[in-house]
């Protein structure tokens, strides 16, 4: 089994730093509470004795009304102030859960690209978030409940054993023996739980997406392939057959709490009798007073269960230091640094250079996607980069925008090498467009401009929709950027086409007006005609600007001044549409085949369509 990353020592000391850090006076308050809760457990052992004592020594009523009362007050304030100083910070507990949860959301958001798109990483980040957000269950909330109860624990345990060092210190050898003994085979339980606790949190991570996915709460709704291939049936079975497998990891674990419990019993019903024999036998022969059998007989109990306590605390803590390392782990990945480069944004000429030079680059430890990759793009130069799916044109893009870094070669931006730049400054040259649309449920202009309402420039924004083609659209409908977009907060919410959808991605870039646009496959979900639009508009606004097209339809090749055909991450043709055209290469013939179903006629007179 993989040894933990982090130890129980550091895991506390993390969690009551950032506590700390939250609200200090939290700290204080929970050693009131362990200082004061040290002295409970006293008045519940001497108050019999003192009781016995009077009874004994046939001490008046007034005295014992009087004794009896005074420590029955004195209880019952401590007992209020200790129950205060736990309700105090509960509801702080509660909510530092969420400023851990908030904290790894943010992490995330900063994190390198690469690990953005791992599977691996994603699954670490919803064991992140689940483990600050399980309730009391939660790490933080374990460690912030165990580690006073364990300081309390330890001090009434030396309280104890003085008290019972009086009467036997075999007996308090005894006791701890026997505890020793139940700890072992907790610590059997707790290693088990372990062990099983991955499995269980992959089968969480399964159940949570099918929930997530198949009810709507994503991007988009599933309602109509739901209705349409019968799968709701079909989706309850995947689902069932995720939470049998968790019943039955929670049968394990529940046979293995239970046998641990009945031996903790026997255990403890061994350890009480012997303790309990040899009192009454040290009554009997007159070794103790009735007021000391009384004493020693609270003192036995008391200081069995905190025994067994500290064997409970320990475990508790062990667990919440195990399920700790899902959380430390996400919140002490590296962060993606966008600010460390000597080469600004301020430092370019425009239009923008670009140049791949021998570019090498494989996904893990795959098959190269690009091999040795040679291209100069000049200033200003509308550049299509086509192939078949599966060819690297999107690892072209996500290279040059520094989302990865080649294995070898270098990608230069006026002569500059990519990697002297600060990731922020280099971030500000490109205007992306992608196949997929990110829209959130904040307002149009939000949407538009990725500002807060109080800082969108409206004119700006209001010129991005006119040179987009929308801002008639709108005002003719009433929307104004102040309205929300998606109907997630507002049943109203504003929702577009997939054509309007594309103009106004495309208002982004206006607005964003960065020197270097960028465009892969915005289009592949568009009819011919739409997507002609939008390229038309998308050669009108990159005048003056050097740009990249990527597609593996050919609508954007009309206007590029060069084409470059990528075939097995390699570019094996290139030149303007009528020079590939006349070479009657691959590039040539997917035109013809694209072409032909764009033709009026084709589609019938192909003998596929007429078995």
């Amino acid at each position: 089994m993989k040894k933990n990353q982090y130890s129980l020592f550091n895991n506390i000391a993390f969690y009551f730093k950032k506590l700390s850090e939250f609200q200090p006076s939290i700290i204080w308050i929970l050693a009131l509470r362990v200082i004061l809760s040290v002295t409970l457990p006293l008045f519940t052992i001497y108050m019999p004795k003192l009781l016995v004592d009077l009874a004994t020594s046939h001490a008046g009523v007034e005295k014992f009304v009087l004794i009896f009362g005074g420590f029955s007050v004195a209880y019952i304030l401590l007992s209020a102030i200790v129950s205060y100083t736990w309700e105090a910070v509960y509801f702080d507990f509660n909510f530092f859960r969420q400023y851990l949860a908030y904290y790894i959301f943010r992490k995330s958001l900063s994190i390198p690209y690469k690990d953005t798109e791992s599977g691996i990483h994603r699954g670490e980040y919803w064991g992140a978030i689940g483990q600050a957000q399980c309730g009391d269950m939660s790490s933080s909330n374990r460690f912030y409940m165990m580690v006073p109860s364990f300081l309390i624990t330890i001090l009434n345990f030396f309280i104890y054993s003085t008290i019972l060092a009086n009467l036997n210190i075999f007996i308090a050898i005894l006791l701890i023996v026997i505890s020793m003994i139940n700890y072992f085979f907790m610590e059997i339980e707790r290693k088990s739980r372990k062990k099983i606790q991955p499995k269980l949190d992959n089968l969480y991570k399964k159940i949570e997406y099918i929930q997530h996915s198949s009810s709507g709460s994503g991007e988009s709704s599933p309602a109509k392939d739901i209705r349409i291939f019968h799968l709701s049936k079909w989706i309850k079975q995947k689902e069932q057959k995720l939470i049998d497998k968790e019943k039955k990891y929670h049968k394990h674990l529940m046979g293995i709490n239970f046998t641990r419990q009945n031996i903790g019993f026997i255990l403890g019903f061994i350890r009480d009798g012997i303790a309990y024999v040899y009192l009454v036998n040290q009554a009997v022969v007159g070794n103790i007073t009735p007021g000391d059998f009384v004493l020693y007989l609270g003192a036995i109990h008391g200081f069995s269960d905190f025994v067994s306590s500290i064997a409970w605390n320990i475990q508790e803590l062990l667990t919440a230091s195990d399920r700790a390392q899902s959380y430390r782990k996400y919140y002490d990945m590296q962060e993606e640094d966008i600010i460390q480069g000597t080469v600004t944004a301020d430092d370019m000429k425009y239009p923008l250079d670009i140049e791949f030079k021998d570019v090498c680059f494989r996904y893990d430890d795959k098959k190269d996607v690009l091999k040795n990759l040679s291209f100069h793009i000049h200033g200003g130069e509308k550049i299509a980069i086509v192939g078949v799916n599966g060819a690297g044109k999107t690892t072209i893009v996500k290279l040059l925008c520094g989302f990865y870094e080649p294995d070898k070669g270098e990608i230069l931006i006026n002569g500059i090498n990519i990697n002297q730049f600060a990731k922020r400054d280099l971030y500000k040259l490109f205007s992306t467009v992608f196949q997929e649309n990110r829209i959130f449920p904040f307002t149009v202009g939000e949407n538009l401009t990725f500002q807060l309402k109080e800082n969108i420039d409206k004119k700006r924004a209001e010129n991005a929709l006119k040179e987009a083609g929308l801002w008639k659209k709108l005002k003719r409908q009433k929307i104004t950027l102040d309205d929300y977009m998606t109907k997630y907060f507002m049943k109203e919410g504003v929702t577009f086409s997939g054509g309007e959808m594309q103009r106004f991605i495309l208002a982004r870039a206006i607005y964003k007006d960065a020197p270097l646009l960028i465009l892969d496959e915005p289009t592949a979900a568009l009819d011919p005609i739409a997507e002609s639009e939008i390229y038309n508009k998308y050669a009108e606004i990159s005048r003056e600007k050097t740009s990249i097209f990527i597609s593996h339809r050919l609508a954007s090749t009309s206007f590029s001044d060069k084409i470059l055909f990528l075939k097995d991450g390699t570019i094996t043709e290139k030149g303007t549409h009528e020079e590939l055209i006349k070479r009657n290469g691959e590039y040539a013939h997917m035109f013809q085949v694209q072409a032909s179903y764009y033709r009026k006629g084709d589609m019938q007179n192909d003998n596929r369509f007429n078995k």
